[in-house]
């Protein structure tokens, strides 16, 4: 680029896409997401990993009952009781319930 009232050449480097995910990666990676695909190395052809659970109540029930054994037990009593009201509230198919219930567990497991 040359400046008008000094007569200075100056170069302009683009950056297209220098640190920052270009279109073509943003889609291979929607892809990745959306098929649960996701290995090793994260690229489409790789060793995929166990797709994780698709509904994410199932996904914190799970969490939930992997951590019961390690509780102490005023705190294990808790999370079973939150258990309990998650899974009634979804087999109600109560979506307030369920709302209460979810953030009620998932306040306990923090």
């Amino acid at each position: 680029m040359k400046h008008l009232q000094t007569g200075e050449v100056k170069a302009i480097q683009l950056d297209r896409g220098l640190d920052a995910i270009v279109e073509k990666k943003r889609m291979e990676l929607a892809e990745i997401l959306a098929t649960g695909n996701v290995g090793a190395t994260g690229g489409p052809g790789a060793a995929t990993a166990p797709a994780p659970p698709q509904d994410n109540v199932s996904a914190l029930l799970n969490r939930a009952r992997q951590l019961l054994p390690n509780m102490p037990q005023p705190q294990r009593t808790e999370v079973e009781n939150a258990i309990r009201q998650l899974e009634t509230a979804r087999s109600n198919n109560n979506p307030n319930e369920m709302g209460a219930a979810l953030v009620n567990l998932t306040m306990l497991l923090m």
